[in-house]
């Protein structure tokens, strides 16, 4: 394992939100070429709000204390996110139109991004602190907080039919990947090995999870089943993407389910790279359905597909400590630089077409 992998990804799985998106930026979101990021303004950091088009940014917070971790409303018309204000950090919500911010839900910290359900009906955030600590939703007005584990977890991802929530948990020794239910509130633990599986997300169809596991003494990305669990009762395997002596890390599923993004750094550094979804089912495998699309000779992690899928958001290193953010389209490899120097851990995210 190289030491980059280890420390980037393990620090994705404590801080969560490696998109969720092992993160090193705050969040990142772009609708038709507008994005909401993380910038670091004097002692610190603030939500700018970018119109990439017209080369206009907006603070949006202006606060004293730190935000972090954004999430967009599936209109793409408020952002919820964690803020440090009165001496406590919490979970806040933001309305675009006018910027007015209310308090949400007590949290003590950003344990793992927020996220929002698709269908709009609830958010889904954690408390890190004891006794209360677990995975929460809560309603877009503030109301019928329910609290669905008594452990810690990090990577929220919600399904897209906004019925279940993967995560990961029990991260003390090992870390496995769970789903619950939200009607019914049913735990399911997918994974079974006793070593690290993190970064869990949806196929578009809600029907499978893609993760990264190193269960083969290297992190690899696989694809299990939703209906699935790799107990020996469950009766189930997983389906492995990529198979190498390199980190692969950070899946994105495309939105329309043929491909999933990642990272890796077979080349000697980190490069974005794509893979067929089913490569697993034909004949030759997965190793000739793998595609570079960035060839920077730094470090490009944390790929987001845009909303139309004609482009993938990234976070890149070259020889500082920050990260600057990055796309490039898919059809063309035509790298641009977004934003310089963010701050030091997050997530990146497309805004949500309007």
């Amino acid at each position: 394992m190289k030491r980059f992998c280890v420390g980037c990804i393990l620090w994705f799985i404590a801080a969560a939100c490696l998109l969720t998106t092992v993160e090193v930026a705050r969040m990142l979101f772009v609708p038709n070429q507008e994005l909401a990021t993380v910038g670091i303004t004097h002692n610190s950091t603030e939500i700018i709000f970018f119109d990439i088009v017209l080369g206009l940014n907006i603070n949006l917070t202006r606060s004293a204390g730190d935000e972090s971790f954004p999430a967009w409303s599936p209109d793409g018309q408020q952002l919820i996110f964690y803020s440090q204000r009165n001496q406590r950090t919490d979970l806040y919500m933001m309305n675009i139109d006018d910027g007015s911010v209310k308090r949400l839900a007590a949290s003590g910290g950003p344990g793992a991004s927020p996220a929002w359900s698709p269908d709009g009906q609830w958010i889904a955030y954690t408390a890190i602190h004891q006794p209360n600590a677990g995975l929460y939703l809560v309603r877009p007005d503030g109301t019928d907080i329910n609290r669905l584990t008594d452990f810690p977890v990090v990577t929220i991802m919600w399904s897209p039919d906004s019925q279940q929530i993967a995560f990961v948990g029990n991260c003390e020794n090992n870390c496995d990947i769970y789903v619950v239910n939200i009607n019914t509130t049913r735990i399911r633990q997918l994974t079974h090995n006793g070593l690290i599986d993190a970064y869990p997300v949806w196929s578009p169809d809600s029907r499978q999870l893609a993760f990264i596991s190193n269960r083969s003494m290297s992190f690899e990305l696989y694809i299990i089943s939703i209906d699935c669990d790799e107990s020996r009762l469950g009766g189930c395997t997983t389906q492995r993407l990529t198979q190498n002596r390199a980190a692969d890390s950070f899946p994105a599923w495309s939105p329309d389910g043929k491909s999933i993004a990642f990272s890796s750094d077979r080349s000697g550094n980190y490069e974005v790279y794509t893979v067929s979804a089913d490569c697993y089912r034909a004949i030759k495998g997965c190793g000739e359905q793998i595609t570079q699309m960035t060839r920077r000779g730094g470090t490009d992690i944390l790929p987001v597909w845009s909303p139309d899928g004609q482009q993938i958001a990234f976070l890149a290193a070259d020889h500082s400590a920050h990260f600057d953010v990055y796309t490039v389209d898919v059809r063309d490899k035509t790298v641009r630089l977004l934003q310089h120097k963010l701050p030091d851990n997050g997530t990146v995210a497309w805004r949500p077409a309007q």
